[in-house]
């Protein structure tokens, strides 16, 4: 893609089935030419014919502002979840050991 070429139009968007991808394509036209569409997972997606296939399928829906949040506020709960497993391994390996 050059300079002068428009990027495509891209699109939030999530599955609609828990325990089911609702897409997975490689096209180069979408922001890392891939996309995993899961449940409760928000992607940005190029408007593919593949994308709005599955959007009329119903198979996908565009995410609005309360799949955004609930997918930071997991990702979050993720992050602090790791911190604190790093934090006590840290802890652990401070102790000294028992003979």
């Amino acid at each position: 893609m050059t300079d002068t070429e428009e990027q495509p139009t891209t699109i939030s968007v999530t599955g609609v089935t828990e325990g089911i991808v609702g897409l997975w394509e490689i096209d180069p036209a979408h922001p890392d030419g891939e996309i995993l569409v899961k449940y409760e997972s928000p992607v940005e997606a190029a408007e593919t014919a593949g994308v709005l296939q599955a959007l009329a399928e119903g198979r996908i829906k565009k995410a609005d502002k309360a799949d955004q949040q609930k997918a930071a506020d997991a990702k979050a709960a993720e992050q602090k979840a790791a911190d604190q497993q790093a934090q006590q391994q840290q802890q652990a390996a401070k102790q000294p050991e028992k003979k």
